[in-house]
C-alpha cells in the first residue's frame, strides 16, 4: 500500500497531538525539561549539522550542487523556525510537521 506523503504528516502530525493531549498531566518542571532532554536533543542538532557538512564537502569535491536543493531549503528553513526562541503557542514541532508536509 502507497500512502501519500501528506498522508502520512497528517497522520504523525494526529498522533503527535494526541500524545500531547495524554501528556498534559504529567508536565516536567522548566529545569527538569532541560535537565532531561537536552543531550538527546544536542545530538540530534549535532547530527543535522554533520549532514549539512557532509553535503557541502560533497559539493566541494563534485564541483556541483544537488539538482534540486528542496530538501536542503526545507531543512535550512526548519532551524530557522526552530531558532525563533519565542513561541507564544509552544507548538514547534506541530509547526515542522506541517512544514516538512508541504515540501515532502
Amino acid at each position: 500500500t502507497y500512502f501519500t506523503p501528506s498522508f502520512l504528516a497528517h497522520s504523525c502530525l494526529s498522533h503527535f497531538l494526541n500524545q500531547i493531549k495524554s501528556t498534559k498531566s504529567v508536565m516536567l518542571s522548566p529545569q527538569k525539561n532541560l535537565d532531561t532532554y537536552f543531550l538527546e536533543a544536542r545530538r540530534d542538532l549535532l547530527e543535522v549539522a554533520a549532514m549539512l557538512d557532509r553535503y557541502d564537502r560533497s559539493v566541494e569535491k563534485e564541483g556541483q550542487k544537488a539538482e534540486d536543493e528542496s530538501r536542503l531549503n526545507s531543512l535550512i528553513e526548519a532551524l530557522a523556525l526552530l531558532s525563533k526562541k519565542d513561541h507564544p503557542e509552544s507548538n514547534r514541532a506541530e509547526q515542522l510537521l506541517v512544514h516538512f508536509a508541504k515540501v515532502s
